[in-house]
């Protein structure tokens, strides 16, 4: 009996740790799309488009976190840069995008629903990119210092129902790369408008994650 025992609490003892390994390991994923650049061309607008909260049509353009229906990537990573002499700036949007559907399993969006999630100014350093084609080229530079915050009660809201972290950025200056982390999107997609207060253009690198 003292054999079964032991051996007994030597297995529960192997299961408990194998759990703990497998909770750890999946606590630690991180699952993403990748980085890619978010428009083919650059932005150039020199004021905020019209963004309106319903529209038959899709207003700017859209980076999708998955399928519809599908799996999800729950929030964005942005890497904002752009074009133009070191120090200018541009102004940007992330809005919250909801694609309706006419019937659920339907492919074709009927319409669209935006919701503004984070505003903020974006400064350009003096680091390029590197890339040939497809991401950021030697004419395009990292922005290294950001200011701005989540808006309106949008964001707070998709925070408190999924359980997810508030909106924030990375801002290292110094020509660093700064970043603006969105950890919860509220299970839509992302479209970022600018405005251009003294640098050339705009374009970004993003990234779905989970």
């Amino acid at each position: 009996m003292k054999f079964h025992r032991i051996t007994f609490a030597a297995l529960a003892l192997g299961l408990a740790v194998l759990g703990w390994l497998q909770i750890g390991q999946a606590a630690s994923t991180i699952e993403t799309t990748g980085q890619v650049l978010y428009s083919a061309t650059d932005l150039s607008d020199t004021s905020f488009p019209t963004v309106n909260a319903k529209s038959a049509t899709l207003q700017g353009t859209l980076f999708r976190l998955g399928g519809m229906p599908g799996k999800r990537y729950r929030g964005v990573v942005i890497t904002p840069g752009g074009t133009g002499t070191a120090t200018t700036t541009y102004a940007m949007r992330v809005y919250s995008v909801k694609r309706g559907f006419s019937a659920q399993g339907a492919s074709q969006s009927v319409d669209y629903e935006y919701e503004l999630v984070w505003s903020g100014t974006c400064t350009l350093g003096t680091t390029t990119g590197v890339a040939t084609s497809g991401g950021f080229t030697s004419s395009h530079k990292f922005c290294d210092t950001i200011s701005g915050a989540a808006t309106s009660a949008y964001p707070t809201a998709m925070v408190a129902a999924f359980s997810g972290l508030a909106p924030s950025y990375f801002s290292p200056g110094s020509n660093g790369i700064a970043r603006i982390f969105i950890p919860e999107m509220g299970n839509s997609d992302v479209v970022i408008t600018v405005d251009m207060t003294g640098a050339t253009s705009a374009n970004f690198l993003i990234e779905g994650v989970n």
